[in-house]
């Protein structure tokens, strides 16, 4: 549809800021004309006024921003009146590519409903944690007359961002001293995963060539075909935010390495296409390399742990004991295998052909890196899960929880909040969380009493 009705394209300063506000113009032109064809008086109006229709773009731009305004004081006002907030930030591009960050807050109404408001883009002049930083704070400002109102703050795991140090979550803290950083947790076990794999050129090589494996097999219904055939099964596809999918992958290449070694081999030879011959040459050698099979090795070790944390993490009525006891055994399981390296290193089967005048030192440094890849993985685990505060906290407000705690207040769960955030009333919080689960008990019965009756 066209928006540029009724408007001047020679104004240069009008196509940029109509640039600006081009995917809300359209919204609403879209929605000016679906409203016009449920009410006959608009549509006679769109279509036979001429003095004011409404719809060129500076005009649509007008109404949208007093709606935007509109909607930030409704916003301010319940902000005002709510007894905690907690921001959420996060990093966007809009359509011609400018880095933008969307400001959303989060609070619980008067009526006790949770919601979460989007406030505002902004279009921070550079992508550092200082800039980001002030960015924020900005805006909490302009909406938070009480700092110690704000208790949370939420953004995603990039280190300007979650830095312990001089990220934007510790600068934000200076000034907002109750406002804990929040991420979620199996995001949390991504990015341990994402950094530990970073730190060596041989293990991004081998991730990289593992990646090719099941693009190659999915790019033809004839490989497909191959692949069924001596495999019996697909090749789950890379994901960048998921590690359970590299879990599978590693799982599924260990245990039919030989039949997909085979596979290639038969492609190879009845395939007549060059390209496709090259592709499957080239990944049977990688395959068959002794780096890819030892690090192959390495995360097949790994990778049961990793899906079992994931796991774990992901659960609903999760608790900080639970949590620092899963990754207490995650660590442990991680360093198990570290111990086991010089094991797996020192097998024949990956010291082959010219390797074998220099197995030594080929033993040596691939322990070496397998070892800080451990290290890492089990420094990050301490460094991202140290603060568990909030779960606690979330579980006195989770409604499933609600009749087992009307017959056994959960008070090591209300300790571990009030450990957590200082500021908290331990007796006036009991009080009033005593009269929710009653209440909420008692309207259950209510409810099933007319149930039955009706």
């Amino acid at each position: 549809m066209d928006d540029d009705d009724d408007d001047d394209d020679d104004d240069d300063d009008g196509k940029a800021h109509c640039h600006e506000f081009s995917g809300r113009q359209h919204s609403l032109k879209c929605a000016t004309d679906f409203t016009s064809e449920l009410d006959s008086a608009l549509k006679e109006h769109l279509k036979n006024a001429t003095v004011f229709k409404g719809t060129s773009k500076e005009i649509q731009n007008d109404l949208l921003q007093c709606m935007f305004e509109v909607c930030q004081d409704e916003i301010k006002a319940e902000i005002q009146t709510a007894d905690y907030v907690s921001v959420i930030a996060d990093e966007t591009t809009d359509v011609s590519s400018m880095f933008q960050m969307v400001m959303v807050f989060r609070y619980v109404l008067s009526n006790g409903k949770p919601v979460e408001r989007f406030w505002t883009f902004l279009n921070p002049s550079g992508q550092n944690a200082p800039i980001l930083s002030a960015c924020v704070k900005r805006t909490l400002e302009v909406v938070v007359s009480d700092k110690n109102k704000v208790v949370g703050q939420s953004y995603d795991g990039a280190n300007v961002m979650s830095g312990s140090r001089s990220g934007v979550q510790t600068l934000v803290k200076q000034d907002y001293p109750f406002a804990y950083y929040v991420h979620c947790y199996a995001h949390k076990l991504n990015l341990i995963m994402s950094h530990a794999t970073s730190q060596n050129k041989d293990v991004r090589i081998f991730f990289a060539d593992l990646d090719e494996i099941p693009v190659f097999f999915s790019n033809s219904p004839q490989r497909v075909e191959v692949l069924n055939e001596i495999v019996g099964r697909r090749l789950p596809k890379a994901s960048q935010i998921r590690w359970n999918f590299h879990s599978r992958k590693v799982e599924v290449v260990y245990e039919h390495k030989d039949s997909l070694i085979e596979c290639l081999e038969k492609i190879e030879e009845t395939s007549k296409h060059n390209p496709t011959i090259t592709q499957a040459r080239g990944i049977r050698l990688k395959m068959e390399q002794s780096v890819f099979q030892f690090w192959l090795q390495i995360f097949y070790l790994i990778m049961p742990h990793v899906d079992m944390l994931y796991s774990q993490l992901q659960k609903r009525n999760i608790d900080p004991v639970s949590v620092q006891t899963a990754v207490s055994c995650f660590e442990d399981a991680i360093t198990t295998i570290r111990d086991k390296i010089d094991s797996v290193a020192s097998q024949p089967e990956f010291l082959t052909g010219a390797e074998q005048r220099r197995k030594e030192d080929v033993k040596i440094t691939r322990n070496v890196a397998a070892k800080e890849v451990c290290d890492v993985i089990i420094n990050q685990a301490k460094e991202r899960f140290f603060f568990t505060g909030h779960i606690a906290a979330s579980n006195l407000y989770a409604s499933e929880n609600f009749s087992k705690f009307n017959h056994a207040f959960p008070e090591r769960c209300l300790q571990e909040s009030c450990d957590a955030y200082p500021f908290i009333e331990k007796t006036r919080l009991k009080t009033e969380l005593e009269v929710i689960y009653m209440r909420k008990i008692s309207e259950m019965c209510l409810v099933l009493y007319i149930c039955w009756h009706s």
